[in-house]
């Protein structure tokens, strides 16, 4: 069996509201060039990002901080993978918490 040394990246992440989503994006990004400067296999970013995008969960309504979040995806080649909610607050359902590879 041939040696397969192959490192994967799982990061946890956590956006608290208050948090300035582009200041959030450029640590992403910066994780993730380490990740590929170094040849990770695989990258996985996991956690609660708190932005809202139609296209993660069809009944949620895109605010600012997912359509951000959504183009550093795209931009970063990666894949957000959680299509349901994961916060239901006030008889409301909402998708905040994502994972997202380069594993397309």
């Amino acid at each position: 069996m041939p040696n397969s040394n192959k490192h994967i990246l799982v990061t946890h992440c956590y956006r608290p509201d208050t948090r300035n989503v582009m200041d959030f994006s450029s640590d992403l990004i910066d994780v993730h060039d380490f990740a590929l400067k170094n040849n990770y296999f695989m990258s996985v970013y996991v956690g609660d990002f708190n932005g809202k995008n139609d296209c993660w969960y069809i009944n949620d309504k895109t605010n600012t901080e997912g359509s951000i979040l959504q183009n550093v995806i795209e931009n970063m080649n990666c894949t957000q993978l959680v299509d349901f909610p994961t916060r239901f607050r006030n008889d409301k359902a909402s998708c905040l918490d994502l994972v997202i590879t380069n594993m397309n």
